[in-house]
């Protein structure tokens, strides 16, 4: 008897490929986000790093300069917070076109069992189809040598 072969194979292949490509893309973008929310922390560190210290102003040229750092400080915050939300949304879609890769992929592994689980059974019905044949042949050959 033929060995299985699954007809949509080459569809589950590239359901497979797909998937990968697309676990390698959130993977990337994950890696992205942890490092642009780890500059947000580092930036935010600074800031109350430099605002709990009590400032050992000299003149007013420290003073507006402490003032300045600050205030440079909250505006990198404020612009990686909108790199990191950006960063964020790109992660979720690219998440959810993993998921939903993922999940094409599952409805042809399912297909797939389906078609082993059918292909097992007849070759079970062939099998036991000779089986029977070889009995009643068997029998057979065996009532005509004892001649009844």
């Amino acid at each position: 008897m033929e060995k299985f072969a699954f007809r949509l194979q080459k569809v589950l292949d590239h359901r497979m490929t797909v998937e990968d490509i697309k676990k390698r893309a959130f993977v990337k973008s994950r890696l992205k986000y942890l490092k642009e929310e780890k500059n947000l922390k580092c930036f935010k560190d600074k800031f109350s790093e430099h605002i709990a210290k009590p400032v050992k102003s000299t003149g007013i040229v420290q003073y507006i300069a402490n003032f300045n750092y600050i205030s440079l400080l909250k505006e990198r915050i404020d612009e990686q917070e909108k790199v990191v939300k950006l960063i964020e949304d790109e992660m979720n879609i690219k998440r959810k076109e993993m998921e939903d890769s993922k999940k094409d992929r599952k409805v042809m592994d399912k297909l797939k069992e389906k078609a082993k689980f059918q292909y097992d059974i007849s070759v079970d019905r062939v099998e036991q189809k000779q089986n029977d044949e070889f009995g009643l042949y068997s029998y057979m050959k065996a009532d005509k040598f004892e001649g009844r």
